[in-house]
């Protein structure tokens, strides 16, 4: 049986093609490669073939990539979907691909890279399982947001004089914004990948133009509704995540996390629940019989993996994946409720993710050393930091107007 990552790369140019054999011919023990000339060709190869994913150029003629990675998105959800361009895309194939496709390359491409980003996807799409699942996750093209961040953002949006810092506020409120803003930003069109820094700096860096071409209400955005099955769990769900997001970002300064971890790190907290999201939006009838049974953190996980194959952190982790996030969100979001399986032992952002999801849950502090790995914050020997970081939660970070304010 065929176990390698069998991966189609498509251009319309045979000596780019040949130029792509050249430069793979070293994993060809490692992947099952295939090259195809546009996209016609590469439907038909994919009707016979399973393809775990696809690398596409997007200007070709006849069928271009955006309208192949639209009908990949339809006919072969599973299949993650990476763009594959020499730069200059139109901005109206910009908004077309970032709803049909996960990551942008540019060409001529970094093979490490490249090889790091397949082997990764395919480490965290392991730990999902469950096809379906799979399915579910990679074929996500937004979230949802929450009701009265979204409307505040649209208005400010479409007003005459939009206020980049009022739009930029709004969308580090809200995990379904930030989602979608740092995904964009790791394009082509961008120039540069800045999928882990803060939203707000996000989108000072898009600029108010940008965000109101590219971000169309009906193409990248949607809202919870009060019918929702899990509207409540939700709506504490983002409340949750906005929290987890100023705290971590304090506790990462605190405790003199890197620069590089101090810049991902408010990210990392506001799109740590980002498995939940989907899994109570994906599956909503089967969620909303767990929620009234979740108790705690670990009992949450023990019961989504029970009904759906896989817990909602290793969800989040294949979702962010495949959207490009930094490995370390990935990581810490993927271990941030059993921190006691991650890679590193160590008070780093999924330790610190790990305290400030429980601190989010809890208001007194024996409820939070419940949701906790006590054992695990032992021997990293930052147990005896407990007490200090409850303190500044509750001295700094509550008291913040977007918490004591939050509705939704």
């Amino acid at each position: 049986m065929n176990t390698k990552p069998s991966i189609v790369f498509v251009d319309d140019q045979n000596n780019i093609l040949q130029g792509f054999r050249r430069s793979l011919r070293n994993l060809e023990n490692e992947w099952d490669i295939h090259y195809s000339i546009g996209g016609k060709e590469t439907l038909r190869l994919m009707e016979t073939t399973p393809i775990d994913i696809i690398v596409s150029d997007t200007n070709m003629p006849g069928m271009r990539g955006t309208e192949l990675l639209k009908e990949v998105q339809s006919l072969y959800p599973r299949t993650t979907r990476l763009v594959l361009s020499g730069g200059g895309s139109r901005s109206d194939d910009i908004s077309i691909l970032l709803r049909t496709s996960h990551q942008f390359f540019s060409k001529p491409f970094d093979i490490d890279k490249l090889k790091s980003t397949v082997d990764r996807l395919l480490a965290l799409r392991e730990k999902v399982g469950d096809q379906k699942l799979v399915e579910l996750v990679a074929g996500i093209s937004k979230l949802p947001c929450a009701p009265h961040i979204y409307e505040a953002f649209k208005k400010e949006r479409d007003g005459s004089s939009a206020d980049l810092d009022v739009m930029g506020g709004y969308i580090a409120q809200d995990p379904g914004l930030t989602a979608k803003m740092l995904q964009s930003l790791n394009s082509t069109y961008f120039g540069v990948n800045k999928a882990g820094i803060h939203p707000f700096k996000a989108a000072q860096s898009m600029g108010p133009g940008t965000i109101n071409y590219l971000f169309d209400e009906d193409n990248h955005f949607h809202t919870i509704e009060k019918s929702h099955p899990n509207h409540d769990f939700l709506a504490q769900v983002y409340k949750q995540s906005l929290h987890a997001a100023l705290l971590l970002e304090a506790l990462a300064s605190a405790e003199n996390l890197s620069e590089s971890l101090k810049n991902i790190s408010y990210t990392a907290g506001m799109l740590s629940n980002v498995g939940a999201i989907i899994l109570a939006c994906g599956q909503p009838e089967a969620y909303a019989k767990l929620t009234p049974e979740f108790k705690s953190p670990a009992q949450q996980m023990q019961l989504e993996s029970k009904t759906f194959g896989a817990s909602s952190a290793n969800v989040g982790a294949y979702f962010l994946g495949l959207w490009g996030f930094p490995e370390a969100i990935c990581t810490a979001t993927g271990h941030c409720q059993s921190p006691e399986t991650a890679p590193q032992q160590a008070l780093d952002l999924t330790a610190l993710l790990h305290v400030a999801q429980a601190l989010a849950r809890a208001d007194d502090l024996e409820t939070q050393k419940s949701f906790l790995s006590m054992p695990y914050l032992e021997k990293i020997g930052a147990a005896d930091k407990l007490q200090k970081w409850h303190d500044l939660d509750k001295n700094e970070i509550r008291s913040l107007p977007a918490l004591k304010d939050w509705t939704f």
